[in-house]
């Protein structure tokens, strides 16, 4: 009986899947570590492909942005007008604010040739800056630091906008030990404001010869804004403009016609403004620009100073 019993037991599970027996799969252990070793491999394959594919898109990324800043620095302009340039006298220093351009990530004052006799190039050097200021030089792929006059950092200046802001001493350093000497900044000094496509002064760069000039107004002037000369050459009307005033009060000048008023590089039609000078001593109390206008046209229209309260506006016409 219980042999009978027992092999009911294996009869019923063999009818019972009977059926089925097509979806039962037998397989030896050499057989499940085959498919084991298969299933490592192609899942090893396939990360494989995913590291290709990463590493890949990572180096079309990089190409696109080396692409990117290639751009950049092709877009490079490290040429400065004196509208780009504003100076503020104090007793023992200048600050030159010098306007952001295009592609330009540091600005440094460089020697001229008269200075070192030779043909050589040194940076300015002060015996203490008094300001904090990115000041680091890259040299032989090496950052020092050695009271540059060099800035890799931008503020935002009232007149300017985007500009990096520079410490320049009435005595600067010039060379290095036997060579080392001093020179005095004046109004008759010239030297170079270096432009860099790269900070810390690396990368290309464009050469700025550069002299102070603050020019006064003369003691018979109002504060406001004064007609100094008109002239005319060809077809060219000029007329030399000084304004100035105890603060730092005008925002922007612009060309105002028809009610339109251009201040984006202050040309409107035939006509067109050109700052030459400008800055602040603060011992005189004195904020002064001055610039040229030149326009061609039979047309009237007005210089507009852009102020805080009261705008001054000047009708210019033939």
């Amino acid at each position: 009986m219980k042999k009978l019993f027992f092999m009911s037991f294996l009869i019923i599970p063999l009818f019972v899947f009977s059926d089925d027996s097509r979806l039962i799969e037998i397989k030896t252990i050499d057989q499940i570590e085959k498919e084991v070793k298969e299933e490592i491999e192609s899942k090893e394959n396939i990360k494989k492909e995913d590291v290709k594919e990463e590493a890949k898109d990572k180096e079309t990324k990089e190409k696109k942005d080396e692409d990117v800043n290639t751009q950049k620095r092709d877009l490079f302009d490290g040429k400065l007008n004196r509208e780009d340039i504003f100076v503020q006298e104090m007793d023992n220093y200048y600050i030159i604010w010098i306007k952001k351009k295009e592609g330009v990530n540091s600005v440094g004052f460089v020697t001229e040739e008269r200075y070192t006799n030779k043909k050589l190039r040194y940076f300015l050097r002060a015996e203490k800056i008094i300001f904090p200021i990115d000041n680091r030089l890259k040299y032989k792929d090496k950052i020092i630091e050695n009271d540059f006059l060099i800035n890799s950092e931008t503020e935002k200046n009232r007149l300017l906008g985007e500009s990096f802001k520079l410490f320049l001493p009435k005595k600067v350093i010039i060379g290095y030990n036997s060579f080392k000497r001093d020179l005095k900044i004046n109004e008759n000094t010239g030297f170079i404001i270096r432009t860099f496509s790269e900070p810390f002064g690396s990368g290309k760069f464009f050469d700025n010869n550069y002299r102070i000039s603050l020019v006064y107004n003369p003691k018979d002037f109002k504060r406001g804004l004064n007609l100094i000369k008109k002239n005319r050459k060809d077809s060219f009307y000029i007329l030399e403009f000084s304004y100035f005033s105890d603060t730092i009060d005008i925002i922007d000048i612009g060309i105002e016609s028809n009610n339109y008023i251009s201040l984006i590089g202050r040309v409107y039609n035939d006509a067109k403004i050109i700052i030459y000078n400008w800055g602040y001593k603060p011992g005189k109390s004195m904020f002064f620009i001055n610039f040229f206008v030149l326009f061609k046209t039979d047309s009237e229209f007005y210089i507009v100073l852009k102020k805080d309260k009261d705008d001054i506006k000047f009708k210019v016409s033939e």
